[in-house]
């Protein structure tokens, strides 16, 4: 760790009209008072590949494939491991998805195909890396005990003094630092425009962060694993049976096709769903921005900026942003397992006469917010219009 301290000049300035070792001493307990933790890791800027979505479906990640394809034997390795942990029944259904790839998940098939062949990674393994979230999955094999459990994510939504907005979101994978590596933005594309960009892995289709530019205004999605309820082996069942969307492939559909933060908000609240899920939204207007807590039928809980929630939200957390960890807000989160607290606290520091998208990445950067696991951190700035995607090295 290293200790980040921050001192208020104010505060300093105030102080050195008292006697000099008064001063001294009101400066340094100001010091303390502010001193916050950081997790020491590095970060890079994410490169960008454009996803062409007016190619065929097989050739839209041909471009990524390349690139990257000198990764596919640890890719092949890394996710054959994950493949022991899968249950049995599970893996048969994913079997039978792969054999279906192109009626039971359309386009999204074809890429998934599309992607093995150019890279040459087993297509069974790129199925089970696309229904990581429904296998528990998205920490990747048993991570160390350091920290939060892997798999986790934090994501908040946040109004600026002057109502601009912000959204960002920790993505919490453990996946090893050379894995890390294959984490890009996608800018996807059609008609020549850009139509939204999204945090992706490569050789996952879906979406678990991205940032769209919609005809009636600009939106923004991530996703957090909710731990409530679903098993690997219910989930890979009712996805393949029932139709429901997985949640990673309901958000790129939502960024795809919604032209508003309202119409995508409405889409993701109604849409059955293979695996329960916090879908959290941002807008580019003043007050848009919403925890959607869902189960796979139905909507446990919506919690907005300007309405509130029908349920209990942590009495600490101030009305100008939402701040959503991996468990339900209106209850405690595990002792062994709390960053909601530490969060609030951080955004509480900082103000929202003072969020940026620099200090609201400086939030994502503090214990236990960031740690061990954490594989990226992803900003979208309403102001600047900009989405940047930040991987993390340990």
């Amino acid at each position: 760790f290293q200790i980040r301290v921050r001192f208020f000049t104010q505060q300093a300035r105030q102080a050195s009209e008292l006697p000099m070792r008064i001063a001294y001493i009101v400066s340094f307990l100001s010091l303390l008072c502010i001193v916050s933790v950081v997790y020491a890791d590095t970060t890079k800027i994410a490169p960008e590949f454009e996803i062409n979505l007016d190619s065929s479906p097989k050739e839209r990640w041909t471009k990524v494939a390349e690139h990257y394809k000198s990764y596919t034997p640890k890719i092949n390795e890394y996710f054959q491991n994950i493949a022991k942990d899968v249950p049995k029944l599970a893996v048969k259904a994913l079997q039978l998805i792969a054999a279906n790839l192109d009626r039971v998940m359309g386009d999204y098939g074809k890429e998934i195909k599309g992607i093995s062949e150019a890279m040459g990674v087993d297509l069974g393994t790129l199925v089970i890396l696309n229904f990581s979230y429904e296998l528990r999955k998205l920490g990747g094999p048993a991570g160390n005990s350091t920290g939060p459990r892997s798999g986790a994510c934090t994501s908040i939504v946040a109004q600026d003094i002057n109502n601009k907005m912000l959204h960002g979101r920790n993505m919490d994978w453990n996946l090893p630092n050379d894995m890390r590596e294959l984490t890009f933005t996608g800018v996807f594309t059609r008609g020549g425009k850009q139509v939204f960009k999204g945090t992706c892995f490569v050789g996952f289709v879906g979406i678990l962060t991205g940032f769209a530019s919609a005809d009636k205004g600009s939106f923004g999605i991530t996703i957090d694993e909710r731990l409530l309820g679903g098993s690997p082996i219910i989930d890979s069942l009712e996805g393949l049976l029932r139709g429901g969307w997985s949640p990673s492939h309901l958000i790129r559909h939502s960024l795809e096709t919604s032209t508003s933060y309202e119409s995508a908000l409405s889409l993701l609240s109604k849409t059955h769903l293979t695996a329960p899920a916090y879908l959290i939204m941002s807008g580019d207007k003043a007050g848009q921005g919403a925890v959607l807590t869902r189960d796979r039928n139905s909507v446990a809980d919506l919690w907005t900026l300007t309405g509130g929630s029908k349920k209990s939200v942590d009495p600490n957390i101030q009305k100008w942003y939402l701040l959503q960890t991996n468990y339900d807000h209106w209850n405690q989160p595990p002792a062994s397992d709390n960053r909601r607290g530490p969060g609030i606290s951080y955004m509480n520091r900082v103000g929202n006469a003072n969020i940026t998208s620099d200090t609201l990445f400086g939030v994502f950067g503090t214990w236990p917010v960031n740690n061990n696991h954490t594989s990226y951190t992803a900003i979208m700035d309403y102001n600047t219009k900009k989405f940047t995607t930040h991987i993390r090295f340990l």
